[in-house]
């Protein structure tokens, strides 16, 4: 087989070229849908004062922290997620263009821009995309001297390519060499004496970036692990059996120095009154794997699921697995995968069997690349000596099936995107909150408050995790979590979600469910808190005892305002009147 050569552009264009696009798609999703939805989102804009959030690793709650002294306008925490988003997809190009090669490179970074499940996460605050971005820029400094150093067969061939085909014209492909074999050699960093220095720079550049991705997602730190082994691993082959020890210590300092401090600071895992890890108390967690796997090969679309499959012939074919660091990267995919079993925090309809399916950011670059190394192989295969059919014909024919799918591709994440928006929004009652906040943000009068009467949680929906914290930690953990809920306690749902799409300070949005008032005081306190409208909601308790006084009153003396309905849910608007 013969493949063709590929004209390149500069790298430092494409990079560019991935993050712009991933920047623009960003900017224009987010004022497409300017509603922010998700409920680690929410939580995370509301306490966007507090840089710790219970067991939440800091680093991105510490950004937020950083952009809400600038101002506190929630828009411009959306721009930093899209920044974000748009580095990840770079360093994510250059991650893969040190696997692979740049063809495949550039088209697996197409998949990442343009995937539904990575957009939807990025615009706005989730902490998956920062550590995607973290962890490609730390295992890409760990391989890039590799490949400096050594070439993949891959690339071998295409240089070769280079030398020998002759510019061809009307289908004459005489002169072309054949290459029916690669020689493959490992994507590991020289060691020898005269190179050995060149690699400790990239190690420090990678322990930074990898210990900052220690501090977004506990997933970070498994991956972290594999890195730090396929580290030492090295070093144990340049230096033998008397540097082990050593070795080994170099490794857990360089890789295992941000868990490490977060350990000591809270005396464990995660902070007293939270929890992460637990025994799994029945085989049902086992079927964590296979979930989170199909979630994986879900998000990952259609076309590229499909062509993934198929991308698994060529992954074999070219012998692939004998890079050293494809090795380390599926080694983190099987050591993260069986982690999920261990996971204190299962998600309903049954805790035990399933896990979020954010999990599957990580697993989800894995049909990105085996999608584009056959894509690929599409455009650049040979075409046989031996072909009956006219070599123009056959090239026309893998072309146009190589642009089809980029197409396809483009247009299922584009739509898939809007439809994934829209469809949380409509889940999450969130097109009526919006509507609300708008509303309240122009009609609020100036230097007054609006009071919003939501429906608060229920009870039961924190119980299960207090029951938890106290099998874990006993009495004293119990009080703490109790404690750190009151303080992070942001309000009913709906509430939260009208305080995070509107320009209003929290404070000029006040939450009913949090006021005890007598009858006498109805008035008084309303005055006090210079409350000029009131937002109720249809399936708020009217006989909660703490806040019936202030609804009747509020009924009763308001002038109503606008009715804003969403399916059975309204809202009604009542201008306050003393």
């Amino acid at each position: 087989m013969t493949r063709l050569p590929s004209n390149s552009l500069p790298c430092w264009f494409e990079l560019l070229a991935v993050f712009l696009l991933g920047l623009l798609v960003r900017i224009a999703l987010i004022h497409v849908h300017p509603a922010i939805y998700g409920g680690d989102a929410v939580a995370r804009i509301m306490n966007a004062d507090r840089v710790l959030l219970a067991y939440q690793l800091p680093l991105l709650q510490l950004l937020i922290y950083l952009v809400n002294l600038v101002s506190s306008d929630p828009l411009l925490i959306r721009y930093l997620m899209s920044m974000i988003g748009a580095l990840a997809g770079a360093a994510f190009y250059l991650f893969s263009d040190t696997l692979l090669d740049r063809p495949t490179a550039r088209l697996a970074s197409l998949f990442f821009v343009l995937n539904p499940f990575l957009l939807v996460h990025s615009i706005v605050p989730y902490q998956e995309i920062l550590m995607l971005l973290l962890l490609c820029l730390g295992l890409y400094c760990m391989l890039r001297n590799g490949r400096s150093s050594s070439l993949s067969g891959r690339a071998l061939a295409r240089r070769s390519m280079k030398r020998s085909v002759r510019p061809w014209t009307r289908g004459d492909f005489r002169g072309v060499e054949e290459i029916d074999t690669y020689t493959n050699l490992p994507l590991t960093p020289s060691l020898s004496k005269e190179r050995e220095h060149r690699f400790q720079p990239s190690i420090g550049w990678a322990s930074l970036f990898l210990g900052l991705a220690c501090l977004t997602r506990y997933e970070a730190w498994v991956i972290t692990t594999a890195a730090g082994l396929y580290y030492a691993r090295l070093q144990l082959r340049a230096h033998p059996c008397p540097g082990y020890l050593r070795s080994l210590a170099k490794a857990m300092a360089l890789f295992g120095w941000a868990p490490l401090l977060w350990i000591v600071l809270h005396r464990g895992v995660s902070p007293q009154g939270t929890y992460v890890l637990e025994g799994p108390a029945t085989w049902a967690r086992l079927w964590r794997i296979p979930y989170v796997s199909a979630m994986a090969l879900y998000h990952a679309g259609p076309v590229v699921g499909l062509l993934a499959i198929l991308g698994l012939l060529s992954f074999r074919k070219q012998s692939l697995l004998k890079n050293h660091g494809i090795q380390m990267v599926l080694a983190a995919a099987v050591l993260l995968m069986l982690s999920l079993v261990f996971s204190a925090h299962g998600v309903a309809p049954d805790p035990q069997r399933y896990v979020t399916d954010r999990e599957a950011h990580w697993f989800v670059l894995f049909p990105f690349w085996a999608a584009a190394l056959w894509l690929s192989d599409l455009k650049h295969r040979g075409i046989p000596r031996t072909s009956h059919s006219r070599p123009e014909a056959a090239l026309t024919m893998r072309i146009g099936t190589y642009y089809l799918t980029l197409f396809l591709t483009v247009l299922w994440g584009v739509a898939q995107t809007d439809h994934y928006i829209k469809r949380l929004l409509t889940d999450q009652n969130l097109n009526l909150d919006y509507a609300v906040a708008q509303h309240l943000e122009k009609g609020l009068p100036p230097g007054s408050k609006a009071l919003i009467f939501a429906k608060p949680l229920p009870s039961e929906a924190t119980q299960d995790y207090f029951d938890k914290v106290s099998r874990q930690g006993g009495t004293a953990a119990l009080e703490v979590a109790r404690r750190q809920l009151a303080e992070l306690n942001s309000g009913p749902p709906d509430y939260s979600r009208i305080v995070v799409n509107t320009h209003l300070r929290k404070d000029q949005l006040v939450d009913a469910s949090k006021l005890r008032v007598d009858t006498p005081d109805a008035e008084s306190v309303l005055s006090q808190n210079h409350v000029g409208l009131a937002a109720i909601f249809s399936n708020y308790p009217t006989q909660a005892a703490e806040t019936r006084q202030l609804l009747d009153y509020v009924n009763q003396r308001g002038k109503p305002q606008a009715t804003l309905k969403d399916g059975a849910l309204q809202v009604s608007i009542v201008e306050v009147r003393f």
